[in-house]
């Protein structure tokens, strides 16, 4: 089955430079990025009730999925559009299923209002929404670096820094990124993400070896909702 692949590391400051100097001649900042390089990402995850995303995760289900309304910014009511994504793993493939919303209204946070459209993968992800009566189950915010490559079109790179988890419908505050209730990684930590539709070139495994980084299972999702210790609660059911 086709799909993406996706390498998932924990790094710091140093590996990411060394990692930057030796792909430096092959890779261009993303063109919707800031002068630095840098855009936010606000992502809000679903779950069902007994959090049975979170747990596939932690038992290494070789299947696996994932649901989320997406946005660039750092407020909801601020963003426009919004992309609600399924992320679907098998073995070491991601198949991604992405609809655009045009602007935010605070409606879209009930997957009951969800405009899913027609065709397999909206049949997909309406199946997901009444199997699992999925509801919101934490916020994820985070600034992203991110680098493409135009040797290797397919290729994208990302360090991402400052995440942070808020609940389902707290808003985001410039405090939250300097608060220990909300901040989940160390100021000089990078979850460093390499993702590809095909192949990697030899110059990224040369990068990889020289950072000499390792690869490992890391889920923002996963991390959040330990962060916020909600974890062990049943998420709220609608009525």
């Amino acid at each position: 089955m086709a799909g993406r692949i996706e390498l998932k590391y924990l790094i710091d400051w140093r590996q990411r430079d060394a990692i930057l100097r030796a792909w430096n001649p092959f890779l261009v900042r993303a063109p919707y990025t800031n002068e630095y390089g840098i855009y936010p990402i606000m992502s809000l995850y679903y779950d069902s009730p007994s959090l049975i995303f979170y747990e596939e995760k932690l038992e290494g289900e070789m299947l696996r999925n994932k649901v989320r309304l997406r946005g660039y910014g750092y407020r909801w009511r601020e963003l426009s559009p919004l992309f609600l994504e399924i992320k679907r793993k098998i073995d070491s493939r991601v198949i991604k299923f992405r609809r655009k919303i045009d602007a935010y209204r605070p409606e879209l946070m009930d997957p009951r209002n969800w405009d899913l459209g027609t065709g397999p993968d909206a049949d997909q992800l309406s199946l997901l929404v009444e199997r699992y009566r999925l509801r919101p189950a934490v916020q994820i915010l985070y600034q992203r670096e991110a680098y493409e490559s135009p040797f290797f079109p397919s290729l994208r790179i990302a360090f991402d820094s400052k995440l942070v988890a808020l609940h389902p419908h707290q808003e985001a505050t410039p405090d939250v990124f300097d608060d220990p209730r909300y901040n989940c990684m160390g100021e000089t930590q990078y979850v460093f993400e390499v993702k590809s539709d095909g192949g990697l070139p030899s110059w990224v495994m040369d990068g990889l070896r020289l950072g000499q980084v390792s690869q490992r299972a890391i889920s923002k999702y996963c991390i959040g909702l330990e962060q916020l210790g909600l974890q062990h609660r049943e998420i709220g059911v609608y009525t």
